[in-house]
């Protein structure tokens, strides 16, 4: 059904500037990930950080964790294969890296989605809301897990064979070789991909009109900063989602029966992925921006002891002005241009 992009003698990145970019990037990413998941889990969970409904905050803590895991499981083995160029030869990592990536890939649009409906409706129902409890949520999200576990099960138990490692963008994906995806994909990919996108982008719709509602019913200032954190955290997953939606929908239709594909298969499938993984580390930024206690905590915890290790001009002044918010993105950007750095020195 699909080329087989193995051959990184013709489908690697052999420009040296593109690989600096891309392993950078994934760096940047990875990097962003592990500091500020790790800094919204040690905030939600120790500090109690997150003045939000005890439903929100366990989806964020689980969509913490998937990112965590998209970071540790798929990206930084993909800076590895790029330094080496290669994948190594280890069956063990190899499965291991596959299956990870297909979990998280899967899992990622069904917590946010579950996440944007819950909203939704507790907005839209606040007194039946208050059953609502922390174990309930937490039960929800497991499942919401082991459900998608199915995904890289199933294409594992029809051919492991299938498993080879695409050198467009260093991970190991599926070739889908066998005529049974004929029937299987169409299934898998509007079950596990197109349906937890619809139900996200219907669920962001209906949770802003219905936040509106309330607001002018309630004549009084309504707390945006709960909905306002679950409508970009969908947005950004969103609209990381919409290249490579284009790629899929598009593929079929400029497939040839060249032995080299065009670009748009090579080089514009990269991007795609590059694009995919913003949504990893936007949520740290997102709740910074949105959510009070979360950002006060950043500033009142994580700021003092970060302030001796930065070097950006007017710290302690910034703090205390109305851009305080804006500061520990400007000292995680510096933290990532220092991982740029280092990366690009991993790939001379």
């Amino acid at each position: 059904m699909s080329t087989n992009y193995d051959d990184c003698d013709l489908f690697g990145i052999k420009n040296e500037a593109e690989r600096y970019i891309y392993g950078s990037w994934l760096t940047l990413v990875v990097i962003s990930s592990l500091l500020g998941d790790t800094t919204i889990l040690v905030a939600s969970i120790k500090y109690k950080a997150f003045r939000l409904h005890r439903t929100v905050v366990v989806f964020i803590q689980h969509i913490a964790v998937c990112d965590m895991f998209t970071a540790v499981g798929m990206l930084l083995p993909v800076v590895v294969s790029l330094i080496y160029d290669s994948g190594g030869s280890n069956e063990v990592i190899k499965f291991i890296r596959f299956f990870i990536g297909y979990w998280v890939f899967s899992a990622s649009p069904l917590l946010i989605g579950a996440m944007s409906v819950g909203k939704f409706l507790l907005v839209r129902y606040p007194l039946r809301a208050r059953t609502w409890s922390k174990m309930k949520t937490h039960k929800l999200c497991v499942g919401l897990w082991i459900l998608s576990l199915t995904v890289p099960v199933q294409h594992l138990l029809v051919d492991m064979d299938d498993v080879v490692f695409d050198c467009r963008t260093y991970m190991w994906n599926y070739r889908y070789s066998s005529e049974i995806w004929n029937t299987l994909m169409p299934i898998t990919t509007v079950l596990a991909y197109l349906t937890p996108n619809i139900i996200i982008i219907i669920a962001t719709i209906l949770l802003l009109t219905s936040a509106r509602r309330v607001a002018k019913r309630m004549q009084e200032n309504l707390r945006w900063q709960g909905t306002m954190a679950v409508v970009i955290t969908a947005t950004i997953f969103t609209i990381s989602f919409l290249p490579i939606t284009v790629y899929f929908i598009a593929g079929p239709l400029l497939e040839t029966d060249s032995e080299e594909p065009g670009p748009f298969f090579n080089r514009y499938y990269r991007v795609t992925e590059a694009v995919l993984f913003t949504n990893v580390m936007a949520n740290f930024f997102t709740y910074g921006l949105t959510v009070a206690s979360f950002r006060d905590f950043l500033k009142t915890k994580l700021i003092k002891k970060l302030l001796p290790c930065l070097s950006i001009g007017n710290l302690s002044q910034l703090t205390r002005t109305s851009q305080g918010k804006y500061f520990l993105i400007f000292a995680l950007f510096k933290i990532q241009l220092l991982a740029i750095n280092l990366s690009t020195r991993a790939f001379t």
